[in-house]
């Protein structure tokens, strides 16, 4: 019985050692997965190699790897998630702080800006280098515009380094060009418009919607009065009018969640004009 215990820790330790010795290797083969655009691959060998690194020696360049993974694959929630856990076994401030920065961006993409606000908000901000302090201010003033707080997005878009006179005058171009478009396609303006059927679809540049509120509203319509004019204008409230009242309340309703869509489209435009003409900054 002794002779078998023996046997059995002295293989186990064999087991140990041997998976010591190739966690390098096998810890190769999954960024050559993840260079092959084998996504799948990579995520799952990481985590084979995790469940077996007792020592937890690879933890967070693994959990970094999964990240990057998921975020290639585009499930940006996910890749999140395993930032955070690499996050907590970093010991290196400025390492912290880009796995920070990599996190809230993926929450961005995720489209919870407050789960990016709050990644932000845990940021030191005397701990950031120079490089460091221009992706904290990328970042944030894309928040921000992206919420609506333009005032305090062009503010940090101002303190990224190295912008010449071209940048800083289209960057006041683009921020003045916003204001126009939030009045331009204010929902709520354009809802009154819709009252004459089709005219508030027109104005967001839909005019498919706005030709097919025009005429199956104008048809219900002449309908309606013929209905009334025919028979007598009981028979066209009772048949024609809800019909009518249905696709013309449709249309008003419509054009409001259009005008949303049109001024998120123009505004995502001008965020985009910004950033291609800012210098490069590797997140």
């Amino acid at each position: 019985m002794k002779k078998i215990l023996i046997i059995i820790i002295f293989y186990l330790a064999s087991v140990t050692v041997f998976a010591q010795e190739n966690f390098d290797k096998y810890i190769s083969l999954a960024f050559e997965h993840f260079e092959k655009e084998n996504y799948d691959d990579c995520i799952e060998l990481c985590e084979r190699i995790i469940f077996f690194d007792n020592e937890n020696k690879n933890f967070t360049q693994l959990n970094i790897l999964i990240a990057d993974a998921y975020n290639r694959k585009g499930d940006f929630r996910k890749a999140a998630l395993y930032y955070n856990s690499s996050f907590n076994s970093e010991q290196e401030k400025s390492k912290k702080n880009d796995i920070i920065f990599r996190c809230a961006l993926n929450y961005y993409l995720s489209n919870d800006t407050i789960f990016a606000y709050s990644e932000m908000y845990g940021i030191d901000e005397n701990s950031l280098n120079n490089g460091q302090r221009d992706k904290f201010h990328l970042i944030m003033a894309v928040l921000d515009f992206k919420t609506g707080r333009y005032k305090s997005s062009k503010e940090h878009f101002r303190k990224i380094e190295g912008l010449n006179e071209n940048q800083l005058k289209l960057l006041d171009d683009m921020f003045l060009k916003i204001k126009k478009i939030n009045r331009k396609y204010n929902p709520t303006k354009v809802e009154w418009m819709s009252i004459v059927p089709g005219l508030g679809q027109l104005w967001c540049g839909y005019y498919k919607e706005s030709a097919n509120a025009f005429l199956i509203t104008s048809a219900f319509y002449a309908l309606f009065l013929n209905v009334s004019l025919k028979y007598n204008i009981v028979d066209g409230v009772l048949v024609v009018f809800p019909w009518f009242n249905r696709y013309y309340k449709g249309g008003v309703i419509k054009s409001y969640k259009l005008a949303e869509k049109k001024r998120e489209v123009e505004r995502n435009k001008i965020l985009n004009k910004i950033l291609l003409s800012f210098p490069s900054i590797e997140i």
